[in-house]
């Protein structure tokens, strides 16, 4: 599905993309197991699910990431619902063994780009915008906030078949 919105962009309609990793997620399979880390996976698909928009699609890449494709939406919206997607699991209370949790995730963000060949390279360039830490502003802990490659959007960090 990323393809056709690809082929789209290709015209010149806008797409944006996100890839939402969560913070420090091995420790949480680690600690409670795998069962428990394939719940909190479901809760924040279900965040995902609820504050996207209905043009959106978005589904999980594997292990704790997810892609969001965001059509017709510009760089700097791309940018603003990144933030919204990256406070939304802060916010959300994970319920893990009748105790709330915090979960925090980084969210790289890209848009298609006349350098760009395939979906792969924009799902590329949301990976490293979201992971490099040359990208690492003033607060280093996480969750951080990460300059985007591309100028001028700041973008706030945080396989299945598209959800």
């Amino acid at each position: 599905m990323l393809d056709d919105h690809v082929e789209r962009a290709r015209s010149g309609i806008d797409l944006g993309v996100l890839i939402v990793d969560l913070d420090h997620f091995k420790q949480i399979n680690d600690h409670f197991g795998h069962l428990v880390g394939d719940q909190v996976i479901a809760s924040v698909s279900q965040v995902i699910r609820e504050l996207s928009y209905s043009s959106c699609q978005h589904g999980r890449l594997g292990g704790e990431e997810f892609a969001v494709a965001l059509p017709e939406a510009t760089h700097d919206e791309a940018c603003l619902f990144a933030e919204q997607i990256r406070a939304g699991i802060a916010q959300h209370r994970f319920e893990i063994r009748g105790e709330p949790h915090v979960i925090t995730a980084s969210v790289g963000v890209a848009s298609w780009g006349n350098s760009m060949q395939t979906s792969a390279d924009l799902l590329r360039r949301a990976d490293e915008s979201g992971a490099s830490p040359h990208w690492r502003c003033s607060r280093p802990a996480r969750p951080r906030r990460l300059r985007n490659p591309l100028p001028d959007c700041w973008a706030s960090p945080t396989a299945l078949p598209w959800i």
